[in-house]
């Protein structure tokens, strides 16, 4: 549930971000990117171009007077529009009560930028009370009509299990959708891949069936060659995650060969209460007692900054754990060690430690420069002499 459209149309978005110098804002972000999607491709009646050419020369009280009728009579990218200037406070004073609303009512008329913007709302709680309910159904709706941004978010909700049970399964198929244009949600796949253990074939010819069963439809075939990363179990049976074949079923466990850790991610698994759906069946996260430890502060490789809308500083390395705080987007942190899929982390603003899910994290590019520049600057280092 990610800050995915602000990376991806970073160049397109800067201009606006200089003249206003909001860049600390989420929605800020966010809006401004989508708006200029729409800017740039709308048809519209002469006072909605006047609007546009009104913003684009940042006379936002001219926009402003020029889109609320528009927005009043029903038009959705007057309405859109509209509440990127109370997202942002451009021509009026910031409202995210305004902008919700106007998000939401360009929304219910399918405007799928305004489905993911009022997903990221209500999904950080901007202002606004937080609904995550609300959050994953405009989410599911973006993601649905194909927006990339909303994808990646929507995966990493059924990744972390943020207001419903955690499904890597479904989290990977999402997450899938949009790693064809999303850099982001490749990266996110990637990461998920590293933390997960493996498991071999053992069998010649061995079926993938859609559930723990025999009687389970049979998605695919494969063979001694193949191996798969363990999503979880259940009576016997290994749900598996292909990757080359971009296929995710279930295989007996006599038919497979479990990596050395795999005892370990095999581990107690709980459903939901009534469900026989697999989908429902979710890992129970064990923590390791041995955490390994990242690379001194020092090292800019530690540097990173949230990436999600909301990310939650937890207590120990996993999802069951006690949330102390939540992080927004943008928070800077350092990585101080890793175990499996979770990053300990310390907030240098505020002192804050804890575990965080490594999916809400992103590389922090500015810490990257800015040390490569002190090292380019430094003196070289002499020695003592000697033999």
């Amino acid at each position: 549930m990610r800050a995915l459209a602000i990376r991806s149309a970073k160049a397109a978005a800067d201009p606006i971000r200089r003249r206003t110098n909001n860049r600390a804002r989420l929605m800020a972000r966010v809006s401004a990117v989508a708006a200029l999607l729409l800017l740039a491709a709308l048809p519209a009646t002469a006072d909605f171009d006047a609007g546009v050419a009104a913003f684009q020369r940042g006379n936002y009280d001219v926009a402003r007077d020029e889109w609320r009728p528009l927005a009043e009579s029903g038009q959705s990218n007057a309405q859109f529009n509209l509440a990127l200037l109370h997202a942002n406070g451009f021509g009026v004073p910031r409202s995210p009560d305004e902008a919700r609303r106007w998000f939401a009512a360009a929304a219910e008329q399918g405007n799928t930028q305004a489905q993911y913007n009022l997903a990221l709302m209500l999904q950080a709680g901007d202002g606004i009370e937080r609904d995550i309910r609300g959050a994953r159904r405009w989410y599911e709706k973006a993601a649905r009509d194909g927006l990339a941004a909303a994808q990646n978010n929507l995966g990493l909700m059924y990744l972390n299990g943020d207001g419903m049970p955690a499904d890597t399964a479904r989290a990977i198929r999402w997450l899938g959708r949009a790693a064809g244009t999303s850099a982001q949600a490749q990266r996110n796949l990637d990461q998920l891949a590293e933390s997960l253990p493996g498991a071999r074939v053992t069998g010649s010819r061995v079926n993938v069936r859609a559930g723990p069963s025999r009687q389970s439809q049979v998605l695919a075939q494969v063979g001694s060659s193949d191996a798969g990363l363990l999503l979880d179990s259940r009576a016997g049976w290994s749900r598996l995650w292909f990757v080359e074949r971009e296929t995710i079923g279930w295989i007996a466990d006599r038919l497979l060969a479990l990596d050395g850790d795999a005892p370990q991610a095999k581990a107690e698994q709980t459903t939901a209460v009534g469900s026989t759906d697999p989908a429902d069946v979710r890992e129970k996260p064990v923590a390791s007692s041995a955490v390994e430890e990242a690379p001194e502060e020092s090292d800019e490789r530690t540097r990173f900054k949230v990436a999600s809308a909301s990310a939650q500083l937890r207590e120990g390395a996993a999802r069951d754990a006690s949330v102390s705080e939540r992080l927004t987007y943008g928070t800077e942190v350092v990585v101080l060690g890793h175990d499996g899929g979770w990053r300990r982390i310390r907030v240098p603003t505020t002192g804050a430690e804890g575990w965080v899910s490594a999916f809400v994290l992103a590389w922090d590019e500015a810490a990257e420069a800015e040390v490569t520049a002190r090292r380019a600057s430094a003196p070289p280092a002499t020695g003592s002499g000697g033999g």
